[in-house]
């Protein structure tokens, strides 16, 4: 079998990498601020405009999350 060359002047292009993503505020923020008060934040930061895509960059969590998040505040009666 013959191996493949590739045509003449043709360059090998680059490996893509995957982008790194920022660091979760839930796994990096001191011990003083705990998970539910950063739910309250994320969902507080939504409920005055902030899009769900910034607030999942924002925070390194998935936009499902975000939107698990908003929606488990709004069943709960968090005034969204």
């Amino acid at each position: 079998m013959a191996e493949f060359q590739a045509p003449p002047g043709a360059q090998a292009r680059p490996t893509p990498t995957r982008p790194r993503t920022p660091p979760s505020r839930f796994r990096v923020r001191s011990t003083d601020a705990s998970p539910p008060d950063q739910r309250r934040a994320l969902v507080a930061a939504f409920a005055f405009g902030v899009r769900q895509k910034d607030l999942a960059t924002e925070y390194g969590i998935s936009i499902r999350s975000v939107k698990r998040l908003v929606r488990q505040a709004r069943d709960a009666g968090g005034g969204l």
